[in-house]
This record gives C-alpha cells, structure tokens and sequence, in this order.
C-alpha cells in the first residue's frame, strides 16, 4: 500500500491515453493527508480500507482531507474485511 499520512498525492497519467495503477495491501491500500487523480485510473484493493484521506494524517485527531477526481479519471475501492 501507500502510507503517506502527511502528503498531498497526486496519482497522474501523462501522454495519451489513461494510465492505471493498482493498489494492493494487506492494510490500507492508500493513506494520505489529500488526493488528487487526475487522467488516471485508480484501483485500490485491501484488507482493511482501501482509501482513508485525512486532513491531519493522525488517527486521533482524524479531520476530512480532500479528493479530488478529474479528467476522466476513475477509481475503484474494495475492502474485504
């Protein structure tokens, strides 16, 4: 997974077409303080979360980050547990 709690990701694709990249953990598949993505396609598939945006990055002080979508991106989430 990607564990970045104090990061603004951005997942991009450039060039023509759109990019994918697949995301796979045992945990949380992404975690990150803001996320943006933009011409590309997110597949994200974990254990437990498989997309936990947070503002501050720290579990007990947990506020809403931001996500943005764009471009004719899309993104598909699946947790099993």
């Amino acid at each position: 997974g990607i564990y970045a709690p104090d990061t603004k990701l951005a997942i991009e694709s450039f060039g023509e077409g759109t990019g994918t990249l697949n995301v796979y953990s045992n945990s949380n598949a992404i975690w990150c303080k803001e996320l943006r993505v933009e011409n590309a396609n997110l597949n994200c598939f974990a254990y437990r979360t498989a997309i936990k945006v947070v503002g501050t990055g720290y579990i007990d002080q947990e506020e809403n980050g931001n996500m943005l979508v764009k471009s004719g991106s899309q993104i598909f989430a699946k947790t099993v547990n």
